[in-house]
Parts: structure tokens; sequence; C-alpha cells
């Protein structure tokens, strides 16, 4: 048998816009509420991934039209959009979004080069403000916080249209 490996293409932006919307998409979260997700592999204090899908999302009418010009450059549309809110403690342990093409993140908090996005065999350079796209099957993980900073992100899982 033989093994190819295949080289994963990551996409990486910086938000232009990030500082103007950093504190208005902080409040819109805020004002949703606090929503934790303990589950085997997984401790995270504040999210709406796991909320119906009619539950209003404020933060989304700032940040989609933005993160919007940038996943459209390259033919992609979302298919599945949330936040996760990192406090001492919480993490979410190796994992992948083998449902769809691609995931990405959007740093919105990063306080701390400890607690970024870490990926399976890969090194990947972000700070707050950065947006990263990468295939859905990308092994990757948030490691444990352990600091007392909040880490907070938008993750938008992303198809090919007609996928």
């Amino acid at each position: 048998m033989e093994t190819i490996d295949i080289i994963n293409k990551v996409f990486k932006f910086k938000i232009s816009e990030h500082s103007s919307i950093k504190n208005d998409t902080l409040e819109a979260i805020d004002r949703m509420g606090k929503y934790s997700y303990v589950n085997k592999g997984q401790q995270i204090s504040n999210t709406d991934w796991h909320l119906p899908e009619n539950f209003r999302r404020p933060y989304l009418d700032i940040t989609m039209p933005i993160l919007e010009r940038y996943y459209s450059k390259l033919e992609l549309v979302p298919d599945n959009i949330w936040f996760q809110q990192y406090y001492k403690n919480d993490y979410h342990d190796w994992h992948r979004h083998g449902i769809c093409s691609y995931s990405s993140v959007y740093f919105l908090e990063l306080p701390n080069q400890s607690i970024k996005t870490e990926f399976e065999n890969l090194e990947i350079e972000v700070e707050e403000g950065d947006f990263i796209i990468f295939p859905g099957i990308c092994l990757h993980r948030s490691p444990m916080n352990i600091t007392t900073d909040r880490k907070t992100s938008i993750v938008v899982n992303l198809n090919q249209p007609d996928y």
C-alpha cells in the first residue's frame, strides 16, 4: 500500500473592520445570555452552537456581512454559524468538521497566544482580528484556557454551492 499526503490549503485574512465591530459584537453576544456546553471532549462557558436555529443571534447582523466578503472570494457559502467563549479551564478537544467542505474561525477576542486554535501537524500564526478558513477534515482543537483571559471566536462551516 502506498500513502499519499494531500496538501490542504488554509486561507488567512485580516478583518480590516475588526476594531470597529469588536465591542458591538461582544455586546450583542452578551445580550443573548449565557449558554454553556459541556460534553465529552469539551467545556465551553458560552456558546450558541446547541441553541435552536430560530434563536435570535444579533451578533450575526454585525459580523456576517463582513465575513461574507472574505469567504465569498473562495466561492463558499455558510452552512452553520456559532460563537464560542472560552473562560478559565474551558477547552474543546481534538475534532474535525467533516460535514462541510471548509470550516473557519474569526478570532474576535484572542488576548493570549496560548489559547489560539491549534492544528495537528500544522502551525498557523494568528492574532485577534484574523479570519482563517481551513478544510473541514483538518484535526484541530482549542486548548484548555489556563489564563484568566476570555477567548471569543465565531465559527462558520462553509460549503461549495450546491454541495
